[in-house]
Order: C-alpha cells, then sequence, then structure tokens
C-alpha cells in the first residue's frame, strides 16, 4: 500500500511540474508566425519582386483579353506582341487591355510603340482601376509628351501639365514605359528615365490597364502593340517631394 501511494504522488508530482513548464495559449500563439484560415504563414511580395508577367509569345498561356467585348476595337496576341486597334473613328472610350487582379504598390512595365500613321495618337497605361476611378499616364509619340491625370468616373482631372521629353522615342519606335502607383506616390517613367511623380492619394488599390487610342478631337482609327510586361511590388514611400 504505501509503495502504491508513494507512486501516485510521484507520478502527480511529474504531472505538475510538465503542466508549469507548458506555455499558455496566449504564449504559444505569441511564439508562432501569424497563420491565415489555419494554413501557411502570410508572406508579403517585397519591393522589386514580380507580380506578374506575360512576353505575349504564348497566347494559350496568356494573362490578358483576347477577345473584344465591343466591334469599334480588337485586342489580343499576335506576332509574340499584345495587339490593341481601334477600328471605329467615331468611338470615343479608350480600348484597354486589362490586367488580371487588384492591387495596391505596383510597377507596371511594359514596352508600347504605335503602328501606323502616329498623329493624334497615343499608348496608356492606367492603376488602381475601380468602378469609381483610376489614374492614367499618357504618352504622345508623334509630339514626344506625357502627362498624368486622375478620372473621377467620367471626370477627368489633369495632373501634371502636358509636357516634352527627350525621353520619349518618337514616331514608330518602342518605348519602354513603367507606372508606379505606391502609397500616394504617382510616378512615370520612360525609357529608364523618371519624367514625372505627384503625390495623390486618392485611389489606393485597384487593377491594371493598357490601351491606345486617338485624341479626343480625331475621329480616326489607331493601332498599338505591347510586349514584355510585367507587373512589380512597388514599395510605398514615407515622403516624397515632388
Amino acid at each position: 500500500m504505501k509503495l502504491g501511494r508513494l507512486l501516485s504522488l510521484f507520478a502527480l508530482l511529474v504531472l505538475s511540474a510538465l503542466s508549469a513548464c507548458a506555455p499558455t495559449g496566449d504564449e504559444a500563439a505569441a511564439g508562432m508566425p501569424s497563420r491565415q484560415d489555419g494554413g501557411e504563414p502570410e508572406i508579403r511580395p517585397a519591393p522589386g519582386d514580380v507580380l506578374l508577367s506575360d512576353n505575349f509569345d504564348n497566347p494559350d498561356a496568356g494573362l490578358l483579353p483576347q477577345t473584344s467585348p465591343n466591334p469599334a476595337y480588337v485586342r489580343g496576341y499576335e506576332g509574340s506582341e499584345y495587339l490593341i486597334q481601334k477600328l471605329d473613328p467615331d468611338f470615343t472610350r479608350l480600348p484597354l487591355g486589362v490586367i488580371p487582379g487588384s492591387y495596391e504598390d505596383t510597377t507596371l512595365a511594359i514596352d508600347a510603340r504605335l503602328v501606323g500613321d502616329t498623329e493624334g495618337r497615343y499608348v496608356a497605361l492606367e492603376c488602381r482601376r475601380s468602378p469609381i476611378g483610376w489614374y492614367r499616364a499618357y504618352i504622345d509619340p508623334d509630339r514626344g509628351w506625357f502627362w498624368l491625370a486622375r478620372w473621377d468616373e467620367d471626370s477627368e482631372t489633369v495632373l501634371t501639365d502636358r509636357t516634352p521629353s527627350e525621353a520619349i522615342a518618337q514616331g514608330n519606335e518602342a518605348n519602354h514605359l513603367e507606372l508606379t502607383c505606391a502609397g500616394n506616390l504617382i510616378a512615370l517613367a520612360i525609357n529608364g528615365t523618371e519624367v514625372a511623380n505627384i503625390l495623390d492619394g486618392t485611389y489606393l488599390a485597384g487593377g491594371l490597364a493598357i490601351g491606345a487610342s486617338v485624341f479626343t478631337g480625331s475621329r480616326d482609327v489607331a493601332e498599338a502593340r505591347f510586349d514584355n510586361l510585367v507587373v512589380y511590388q512597388a514599395a510605398a514611400p514615407s515622403a516624397r517631394t515632388l
């Protein structure tokens, strides 16, 4: 009897010691990385990480739309490039190739060139698209101009002057364009040269798109080709001066 009681007492002491050493629920949680829905720890992309890319070589693996919702323009993969062609001279909207996904802080990089007549035509990049608004960069290779604007539904606010830049390759030459939307920074680089940066925090997330068309006063057709699409993670600046 004495031996049995001693063994039981010893077992209780061991269990008590183990319980005292075990972490509480809060302590255990504090030592574990955060998880979502019981899955793997969330890993946020670092600045410079590639979020999406498409060189347009393979339509079967293509990410951008390959049909048009409107007979006024066509879009799709052709000759290892992405084609946007406005067919109806009276169509006044901007034909777009919408990039899948919604993003906060990104750099949209792409090569763009006009085909055929360039007078009165432009290419455009958009970020933070939503039903209520977005940002747009205009590049006019014929005159060598660029500018930035914000659209609030159907109302446009020009954010920079229409500015000439020697960084723009004129005519039918391709331009490497980068539109960065990070925090409240909206910046445009052309062929490796930053040509504009402004601060506007109206929209902080949304979709991305590329497009080509003619200016409002012109009733004409337009064609552009795009290549080497890459979307990078960008860092929201803590402070930036104009």
